[in-house]
């Protein structure tokens, strides 16, 4: 009798390389973003609910990605939530 496993094209389960092989390709790139992710959230966890003036003061650099609209060079661009809150 032939299993669900079987029917799906080039599906390996028996061999041991092709599970590494996808744990390697695929699961670790997952595992890797997702902790970014969550140090990035631990990073800005901290201003949420906050005022945009408290982010401001407390860390400059992350201003830009609350209010959007400034570019590298810290010009306003246009129609921005950044300009219209300068």
């Amino acid at each position: 009798m032939e299993s669900y496993y079987d029917s799906i094209p080039e599906f390996r389960y028996w061999d041991i390389n092709y599970w590494k092989d996808y744990l390697e390709d695929v699961v670790r790139p997952i595992y890797e973003s997702t902790q970014v992710l969550l140090e990035l959230k631990s990073k800005i966890v901290q201003y949420a609910e906050k005022s945009l003036k408290f982010v401001k003061i407390s860390n400059d650099k992350l201003f830009p990605f609350f209010v959007g609209g400034i570019d590298k060079n810290g010009n306003y661009k246009e129609r921005s939530l950044a300009k219209l809150i300068r």
